[in-house]
Parts: structure tokens; C-alpha cells; sequence
């Protein structure tokens, strides 16, 4: 090409460049001249002696919490906080962590938007590491993630497939050859992110496509900010004590028992509450708010410790039918969504640990479990374990203060291969033997004891990803220009991943927005899955 036609085609390249610049230049600058509008009219606004009502105190609930006082600028005397289970009495970490939802003990960096507006985000004190480990708790070097041709074509099928294609399907129709459940990406994948060869197919491919740049990083997760262990750093902790501080109304020792609506209607017209006294109605005023959350699954969680095994939920309630969405969605059949396809009963429980024990105590194998200097949280996911265990050493605090274990098993209805009898009898000294037979120990009953262990049986855990049709999940805002939304797990959240601490922030700011006409920007999902460049990367991690 000559000289002068080089120059011809470095110019319009250059033109289109600036041209690029300029448009998104100018779209930031609308996108702030919107927003100063927004403010501007938030702040003229009057809401009188209007009401808002929150069931549920979990994140969802605080979140909305958050918006309505603080985007919204409603006033926060007048925001009334109902609590959603009882949650006294479980591990801090675990309150933060969520063993209820898909247990996850870390936060993703760049997958959490709205998240991280609400929360600061906690600098991470190292790169979180992932290993798959083998019989005797030997490190499995990872050459790539195992999937053969027919792997890969299934899951680039299901990548381009739409949502109403796959209703009710489940990831074991999809994979019928057992192979896939055996390669390091099913592994790693299904163990960090709480998926089992039952849950929905649907819900498995928003999971792959929102976290399709973390393909090529499940073993060097430096994508990853774990959880810390002390309690005073929960961040679901600082936030209800900043409500708190700015005049919320939490009522504490209230519990609502029922939802009433309007007839022929979707309105909220009142809230049975029971309280110490009694029971009462709350009316609820056509002009009031009510931001149902679906998050209260603790309430059926069961708790052990060294000498006594979780016991059976609770045989005379169940979330299908008690849970505060399934409350207003009985009332009104096919217009709330369906609660009872995903809290069925034997949908797929979890038990989840926490372990506490001295740092001389089996030194070698547990700072092989911590990580390098113990610096970093340090997934480790046991292969062998017929339960399914993975475990997870969140950053400690120092070196003289005891170390603490995480743990899940996603299996816990199969016996173990030491402790033959499923994880859900199990004590915790009985979970100890096990992960130390698991470890390599050849006697796990005359080692030493930890501090501390306490168990956790969930037997929703794996709710969010049952299989069902489109329109199962609840609507946000059911009603044009009605009072009631619905936010949390089982929300209906474009593109979003279920049972994520994202999506229950994203949908609690859907609910704030819609319900009040809040005309500003919620952060939308990173079209990650349209970067070029990411998705190079993925393809290159799944032909590795």
C-alpha cells in the first residue's frame, strides 16, 4: 500500500476513534445531567406521615432499607424493618457468609455493582486460592479443566440457547454422559458456586454467563474478596447499625404472620403481626409502601455442635406456604409466581461447619489448607469426599489467635467414606473424623480435638437453583402504580444470578426505584459475555 493510502486509513481510524470518545463522553455527561435531575426533584419532594414496611431484615431488607432513606430520601423514622427468621445463635461468619443461600465465603470484585455502592469494599489482603484436592488431601496439579469435545460443545450449545428453551430442565438432562460430572471444571464450578447435577439448567447458564471471565481463574481466584471471620466486620452488621443510627424502625420481637390484600387487587391493605403482647393488624394505607423479601430461610435451619447432630426442620411450618412471598402469592395464584416450585420440600439441603482450633494443632496439614503465610482466604475443594466438602480458611487474624475453618458439604445425604452415615446425623466431632480421614490421617479418632465445632443443616440451601419455567419467579413490581414489591432470592432479575448477594441488592433497588418513581440509573449488569476479549480467554481455559 503506498504511502499515501496509509495516511488515508490512519485518519479515518483516527476519526473514528475521536468520533467514539465523543459519543461516550457525551453519554456520561447526559447520564450526570440526568442524575443531578433526579436529585433535584428527590428533593422537593413531601412524603407526609407515608409508611414503608419491610419484611424481612436480611440483606434484601436492609438494602431496601438504605434506598428508600437514602436515594429515595424517604424519611427514616417512618421505614419499619419486620425481622424474617430467627437467625440468633448462628456463627457470625456464617450470618455474612449465608449458608442459607448458595454458601458462598467471598464476594466477587467486578460482578457485585450494586454491592459495592452500597458497601465499601474490603481491601483484599491477598489473592484467594482454590485447590482440588485428592485422596490424603494431596494437591491435584491442574493442567486445564478436563472437558472433552462433547463437553465443550454442549456448553457452547447452552451458551446460545434462550430461556424459555430450557424451562424445567435440570444440568444432568443436559450432560447425560456422567463425564462431565467427573472433570476439574464441574468440580471447581459447582463446589464454589453451590450448583448440583439437579438444579435448574436455567438458572446454570445465567451462572456461566455472568461469571464467564472468571473461566480461566477458578484456581488463582484473585477476583476474589473473602469474608472475615471477626464479627465486627460484617458488613451486613455495619449497615444495620448505620440504619439504626439514622432513625429506622426495626421491630424487634414482631413477627408478621400474615399479608392481606385488597380483593380482586394486588394492593396491600395490612400486616398480621404477632408480638409478646399478642397479636395486632397493621394497616397498611393505599399510599404506604410494603417490600415483601424472600430471603427468610433461616427460619427452617437446624443447628448442632461437637456432641449433638442437627435435627429435622421444623414438620409443622414449611417456606411454601409460611415464607412472606408464598404468604401474598397463596392469596393471589399465578400472579405472585410460584413459591412451591422452589421450596418444595426435598429440593436439596446442605450442612455447613465451623471449626475452631489451635494453631500447633496438626500444623503441617492445616497451613497447607490456609495458604502461603495464611495471607489469603484458601478454598479447598476435597474430591474425595463422598459428601461433597469444600472448605474455606478466610484470612485470620494473627498468628497467636486461633484458626477457623469453613466448611459445606453439598452432598450430605450420602454416607461418608470414614463416618459411614449421611453428613445430615452427623455430630460435629463425627464431620471432624471424616475431614481428617480425608486429610490422610490414619487414626482421625486419636488426634486432637478442635475448639469448637458447630454445624449448620440447610435444608433449602439449594432452593434458588431448582428447575423451573419462566414466570415462576416473583414479578419486582406486580402491580403498575400499586404499593407492594417483591425482592430477594426468587425475584425476577434480568441476566442475574440467583441466590446472589447482587441480586438481592439489585432487586431491593428495583423495588425502591419502581415503587416510588426514583427516575435515577441502577447499575447494570457488565456485559462481560459481549466482551471479544473475554470470551477469547474463556474459549482458550475450556481447550486447555
Amino acid at each position: 500500500m503506498k504511502k499515501r493510502q496509509w495516511k488515508k486509513v490512519l485518519a479515518a481510524g483516527s476519526a473514528v476513534a475521536a468520533a467514539a470518545i465523543v459519543k461516550k463522553t457525551c453519554e456520561v455527561q447526559a447520564k450526570k445531567q440526568r442524575q443531578k435531575e433526579a436529585e433535584e426533584q428527590l428533593r422537593k419532594r413531601r412524603y407526609g406521615d407515608r409508611q414503608a414496611y419491610i419484611l424481612g431484615d436480611g440483606l434484601t431488607g436492609l438494602a431496601a432499607a438504605f434506598y428508600l432513606m437514602q436515594d429515595a430520601r424517604f424519611p427514616a423514622a417512618q421505614i419499619h424493618v419486620y425481622p424474617g427468621g430467627d437467625t440468633e445463635g448462628q456463627p457470625s461468619a456464617w450470618a455474612e457468609a449465608g449458608c442459607s443461600g448458595t454458601g458462598q465465603y467471598f464476594l466477587d470484585a467486578k460482578t457485585c455493582e450494586n454491592l459495592w455502592e452500597l458497601v465499601r469494599q474490603p481491601e483484599a489482603k491477598g489473592t484467594v486460592k482454590c485447590r482440588l484436592t485428592g485422596r490424603g488431601g494431596k494437591v491435584l496439579e491442574l493442567d486445564g479443566l478436563g472437558l472433552g469435545r462433547d463437553e465443550r460443545m454442549l456448553l457452547g450449545k447452552l451458551l446460545m440457547m434462550g430461556e424459555a428453551e430450557l424451562e424445567g430442565q435440570t444440568i444432568a438432562q443436559w450432560f447425560s454422559d456422567d463425564r462431565f460430572f467427573r472433570t476439574a471444571f464441574w468440580f471447581l464450578w459447582s463446589r464454589l458456586y453451590g450448583v448440583r447435577e439437579n438444579s435448574g439448567l436455567l438458572e446454570f447458564r445465567r451462572l456461566l454467563l455472568r461469571k464467564v471471565l472468571y473461566f480461566g481463574k477458578l484456581q488463582d481466584m484473585d477476583w476474589a474478596v473473602p469474608f472475615s471471620t471477626a464479627p465486627q466486620a460484617g458488613f451486613q452488621r455495619e449497615l444495620r447499625e448505620l440504619l439504626a443510627r439514622r432513625g429506622v424502625q426495626f421491630e424487634a420481637g414482631c413477627r408478621v404472620t400474615d399479608v392481606e390484600l385488597e380483593e380482586n387487587s394486588l394492593r396491600v391493605t395490612g400486616l398480621r403481626v404477632c408480638q409478646p403482647d399478642g397479636e395486632r393488624c397493621q394497616p397498611v394505607r393505599e399510599e404506604d409502601l410494603c417490600i415483601l423479601t424472600d430471603g427468610d430461610l433461616s427460619r427452617w435451619n437446624t443447628r448442632g455442635n461437637w456432641e449433638q447432630a442437627p435435627g429435622e426442620p421444623p414438620a409443622d411450618q414449611k417456606p411454601e406456604r409460611d415464607s412472606f412471598w408464598a404468604l401474598a402469592a397463596g392469596k393471589r395464584p399465578g400472579l405472585l409466581g410460584s413459591p412451591e416450585v422452589f421450596l418444595q420440600s426435598g429440593g436439596g439441603e446442605a450442612v455447613s461447619f465451623s471449626m475452631t482450633f489451635r494453631r500447633d494443632l496438626l500444623r503441617d496439614r492445616l497451613e497447607a489448607l490456609a495458604g502461603e503465610e495464611n495471607k489469603a482466604g484458601c478454598e479447598r475443594i476435597l474430591g474425595a469426599s463422598p459428601w461433597g466438602m469444600r472448605l474455606f480458611v478466610p484470612p485470620q487474624p494473627g498468628q497467636d489467635e486461633p484458626v477457623v475453618i469453613l466448611g459445606t458439604g453439598l452432598y450430605p445425604e450420602r454416607p461418608g467414606s470414614y463416618v459411614k452415615k449421611p453428613m445430615t446425623a452427623c455430630t460435629g466431632q463425627e464431620v471432624w473424623w471424616e475431614l481428617l480421614a480425608l486429610l490422610g490421617a490414619s487414626d482421625p479418632r486419636s488426634q486432637m480435638e478442635p475448639l469448637d465445632v458447630e454445624t449448620l443443616r440447610a435444608p433449602y440451601f439449594f432452593a434458588p437453583f431448582q428447575p423451573h419455567a419462566v414466570g415462576d419467579r416473583a414479578p419486582v413490581l406486580p402491580m403498575a402504580g400499586g404499593n407492594l414489591a417483591l425482592a430477594g432470592w426468587f425475584a425476577e432479575v434480568p441476566e442475574e444470578v440467583p441466590g446472589s448477594r447482587e441480586q438481592q441488592v439489585r432487586s431491593a433497588r428495583m423495588a425502591v426505584y419502581g415503587l416510588l418513581q426514583v427516575e435515577k440509573e441502577i447499575s447494570p449488569v457488565s456485559p462481560y459475555r459481549k466482551d471479544a476479549t473475554i470470551l477469547a480467554r474463556a474459549v482458550q481455559a475450556v481447550y486447555r
